[in-house]
């Protein structure tokens, strides 16, 4: 079988989360030739008159075929008591039983002490917190006719399929040196490769954690979704996997073996998944263990088949006001996932593209929040076009980069890389510091976190509707907020924004003073209803709790369109904000005049794009010069304000 030559060929190198050190420990009745064994294999010879005990014995990992350091220990029921033996076997990796062939009171034993003595020193039923366990039939140089290897096999059979974690027996003399290395072999093969997890002997299928694995890999290595391998997809699996190329007579070999041996592992001269399933099953029954658990690390899996932690979740440092953004390299994996899922070619993914987009994962990263549509309706989720794909992706790096990351991996972003050994932390950005970012006046960063706060009703929420057109809406029913992200160019460049409300009574006033807003938030958007008189009152005391150094600041007035009204507060909005240092308030009518807020969210970004230095009043410099701008831009706030000025004029003069 070609493919498998070569593919154990190439897993004998090191392979990622292979454990560095093997720890084995002989137990059996005396005079089954413990000692006897571990003193032929270090002094390749046999030896009559042994000590009743040996010391441990290291064998260094330059000299085994797994590049391993083997830690051999030696038991005896005369030089210890059992409760020495049971605090070894509570450390082995694992455990050697040593019978002889010529005491059959020594091989029932294994079954009747042995065994119930390892099962219950490690609290372990077979598979929970089980240790693998190898059978050693030793003087194997007593046998007297050919029929005695024959009975063995006869009578080791059964204690294979009543104990699980039984890897395997092997039988050797250490008189004759005869399959002395093999035993300690295989007992490193039991714990670097092991059985267990993978393989019901009795069933002789594999277990259900081995064949969703499996399956995932199938999945992810399937890059035109058909749900077939083509030569071209096993190719790239077998040089991501092993390094090494797949000849045709070896690939054609492949597709011989699954073709003679299953009804439908072939389909269009194409590998199906079950054929693939098949493919590892024969490595497992083959004892070609290390073949399958090559494949299995390579893409992230530990002994216990699932993904190592630090696979999904590897070391990244972030400062508490840095921020994460998604990678050019990111953004194109993202931009290949989404385009070959998308079968339908709509531009936009259907339900069922939805599902097999997610089957390699834990399930969508949204399905705890709700998909709210740009036009107000909610009973309907929009649909996920590549934009509003790429947009959530975007908010979840900056939101929640751990996550980010997670489902990259599980997306198989890993696959991607061109350097090896390359992790999914090559995905983000990390930013450079907001403190850093307001000394120097600028930031290179690409996502702008807003918060809105004001009173229920005066328009936040549309902004964030505004803002998700052409991105997405997200309302989380565990903290009531929503979140909007949006692509906006600014100058030759784009740039995201995000904007949050916190519609939770008080939830505005416990977010304006965290210290979360100073860390994260780039601009603080006070929002209050130019025709409610109350309305200003509260952002500006909203404003006075904001922590120092922190997010630029910038004040909206909405429903401009409307009569407005003088404000219940010592100052109005404008003389407010002159006499703090911020720019006049910008007016704005959300409903009848929706076109005019995209120059408003530019002008947010740029404002974000400036940060100010701690103590410098944000109408000196180009703070004041972005919001004038910002005013003239927007056509309806000049309306406004002349409105606003010929109603307080009408006042003074009643």
């Amino acid at each position: 079988f070609e493919f498998e030559r070569a593919s154990a060929a190439a897993s004998a190198a090191d392979t990622p989360a292979m454990r560095k050190d093997v720890r084995i420990v002989l137990v059996g009745d005396k005079d089954t030739g413990k000692t006897t064994l571990i003193q032929a294999l270090i002094r390749e010879r046999f030896q009559p008159e042994v000590p009743p005990l040996t010391d441990e014995f290291v064998i260094p990992p330059d000299v085994t075929p797994e590049s391993v350091t083997t830690h051999i220990i030696d038991t005896s029921l005369r030089a210890q008591d059992e409760s020495q033996i049971e605090e070894e076997i509570r450390k082995a990796h694992v455990i050697c039983i040593v019978y002889a062939v010529n005491d059959p009171g020594s091989f029932k034993r294994v079954t009747s002490h042995w065994l119930p003595t390892v099962r219950r020193t490690l609290n372990s039923d077979g598979e929970t917190n089980a240790v693998p366990v190898v059978l050693v039939a030793t003087k194997i140089d007593t046998y007297t006719s050919p029929n005695d290897a024959q009975k063995l096999e006869r009578d080791v059979t059964p204690i294979l399929a009543q104990f699980p974690e039984v890897e395997t027996c092997v039988e050797c003399s250490s008189k004759e040196l005869k399959h002395i290395s093999e035993v300690f072999y295989l007992a490193q093969i039991a714990v670097l490769h092991p059985t267990a997890p993978l393989y019901n002997a009795r069933t002789h299928t594999l277990k259900p954690a081995a064949e969703k694995a499996l399956s995932r890999i199938f999945s992810l290595c399937d890059k035109d979704k058909d749900g077939l391998l083509n030569d071209d997809e096993i190719k790239a699996f077998q040089f991501y996997c092993f390094g090494s190329p797949l000849s045709p007579s070896e690939l054609n070999g492949v597709k011989e073996v699954v073709r003679e041996s299953t009804n439908d592992g072939i389909r269009n001269n194409c590998l199906t998944r079950s054929g693939f399933l098949f493919l590892h099953r024969l490595f497992i029954e083959r004892s070609r263990l290390e073949t399958t658990w090559a494949v299995l690390r390579v893409f992230g899996y530990e002994d216990n088949v699932t993904l190592k932690s630090e696979f999904l979740h590897p070391p990244i440092v972030v400062a508490k006001d840095a921020s994460t953004e998604l990678t050019a390299k990111a953004y194109d994996f993202l931009t290949t996932i989404f385009k070959s899922h998308n079968k339908s070619g709509t531009g936009f993914l259907s339900t069922d593209e939805q599902a097999e987009l997610w089957s390699t994962t834990p399930g969508n990263p949204w399905r705890e929040d709700t998909f709210l549509r740009p036009d107000e309706t909610c009973n309907e989720p929009p649909e996920i076009t590549l934009d509003r794909f790429l947009a959530l992706w975007t908010l979840l790096a900056f939101d929640n980069y751990e996550k980010a990351m997670e489902y990259l991996a599980y997306l198989g972003f890993c696959m991607y890389q061109e350097k090896e050994g390359e992790t999914v932390a090559s995905a983000l950005l990390v930013t450079r510091s907001r403190r850093t970012d307001r000394a120097a006046r600028s930031t290179n960063r690409s996502v702008f976190m807003c918060y809105a706060f004001g009173q229920r009703g005066a328009g936040k929420t549309t902004m964030l509707r505004l803002l998700a057109e052409h991105g997405i809406i997200l309302y989380s029913p565990a903290t009531g907020q929503r979140t909007a992200i949006g692509r906006i160019r600014v100058g030759r460049s784009e740039k995201y924004l995000v904007m949050r409300e916190f519609a939770v009574a008080g939830a505005d006033l416990d977010q304006v003073q965290s210290q979360a807003c100073a860390d994260q938030c780039d601009v603080a958007c006070f929002v209050y209803d130019t025709s409610d008189p109350s309305s200003f009152a509260y952002v500006a005391g909203l404003q006075s709790k904001l922590i120092t150094p922190g997010p630029q600041c910038i004040y909206v007035g909405t429903k401009a369109d409307a009569q407005p009204v003088e404000q219940e507060y010592p100052e109005q909005p404008a003389d407010f904000c002159a006499s703090r240092g911020f720019a006049s308030p910008v007016l704005l009518s959300l409903t009848t005049n929706p076109g005019k807020t995209k120059p408003f969210f530019q002008s947010i970004v740029e404002l974000a794009m400036k940060p100010k230095p701690d103590g410098v009043r944000q109408d000196q410099g180009e703070g004041l010069t972005a919001m004038l701008a910002l005013k003239i831009l927007i056509g309806v706030a000049v309306v406004g304000a002349v409105a606003y000025k010929a109603h307080r004029h009408w006042q003074a003069k009643q």
